[in-house]
């Protein structure tokens, strides 16, 4: 069943029923996407919202007022409220199938109007979304997350599967991943709370910004997790069990290891200084390594000290 309300305010409104768990995907080329998965009562709920964007003000990019200018002589003035209007209106909102697909407009110049999409699904639902320099926020569990942005920022809260973000310059806040992890963005701050589960495995790779993870905890040294950045600072703040690829071109690096935890370590800067505040010894047997660590920074310090309690 689907309800559809469109008013001359230019906010619309979407409502649909579904069994539990929905895939979505949205496209949004400049605004907001705000997605929140709750725990439904029956029967499950969702809910789509769309508006233009109130944080940005036109003209919204610098291009945009030529063009205006150009369409107002060929076709008569098109006043910047009516495009935003009309750019609500053309976006696609389609539900088949326990699927859910979010479409802006991508023709100029509809698709330079920045909204804001608003999301209400089932917790455990899939997201896929792309954008341009939107930012994505996800509140509530999801199964998995697949997001690329350009310039946009990207925070999730809960993903008990894999979890996969691509951005050119923004940042990346993801709290619990439970899954496979891949990120990568070109020049923003990456930080994940906790990485943990035999499946929590994957790649973390910044161009120039600082990567900080929180708790590491993967079951076994045969999980691992790759972390690099060229000239950040790279910090994990609690590594408790698996193996750990840290690697900093000019940054700072700094390891903290959970009380009790046996490591092996092998930790080296190449002109700064590598410290160890835990006491060192030989090399343990190979059964009761939990933690593996392989760091290294080329010219900042490294420091290996105990994670606090």
């Amino acid at each position: 069943m689907e309800h559809d309300d469109t008013d001359a305010s230019a906010l619309r409104q979407q409502d649909f029923t579904c069994e539990g768990p929905i895939d979505l995907w949205v496209e949004l080329d400049s605004g907001q996407l705000a997605i929140t998965l709750e725990e439904g009562a029956a029967p499950h709920r969702v809910a789509v919202q769309i508006c233009p964007d109130p944080a940005s003000q036109p003209p919204w990019n610098v291009g945009i007022g030529g063009l205006l200018t150009w369409l107002g002589q060929q076709t008569g003035t098109t006043p910047l409220s009516e495009l935003a209007a009309e750019a609500v209106r053309r976006t696609v909102i389609d539900f088949a199938g326990q699927r859910l697909t979010v479409r802006t407009p991508r023709e100029y110049p509809l698709r330079t109007v920045p909204l804001t999409i608003h999301v209400n699904a089932p917790s455990g639902s899939s997201i896929s979304a792309r954008s341009g320099s939107a930012d994505v926020a996800v509140t509530g569990v999801t199964a998995s997350f697949d997001v690329a942005t350009g310039s946009g920022q990207v925070r999730a809260q809960h993903c008990t599967g894999a979890a996969e973000v691509r951005t050119g310059s923004g940042d990346v806040r993801l709290g619990t991943v439970l899954g496979r992890l891949q990120v990568r963005t070109g020049s923003g701050q990456i930080d994940v709370i906790s990485l943990e589960g035999t499946g929590g495995s994957g790649t973390v790779q910044t161009g120039t910004g600082d990567v900080r993870l929180g708790s590491v905890n993967l079951g076994a040294i045969r999980h691992n997790v790759s972390a690099r950045t060229g000239s950040g600072d790279l910090t994990v703040v609690d590594a408790c069990a698996g193996g750990l690829e840290l690697t900093t071109g000019s940054g700072q690096l700094r390891v903290g290891i959970h009380p009790g935890v046996l490591a092996e370590l092998d930790v080296s800067s190449g002109s700064g200084h590598a410290h160890s505040d835990l006491p060192v010894g030989g090399p343990p047997a190979e059964g009761d390594v939990a933690l593996r660590v392989r760091a290294r920074t080329g010219s900042g310090d490294a420091l290996v000290t105990a994670a606090p309690s």
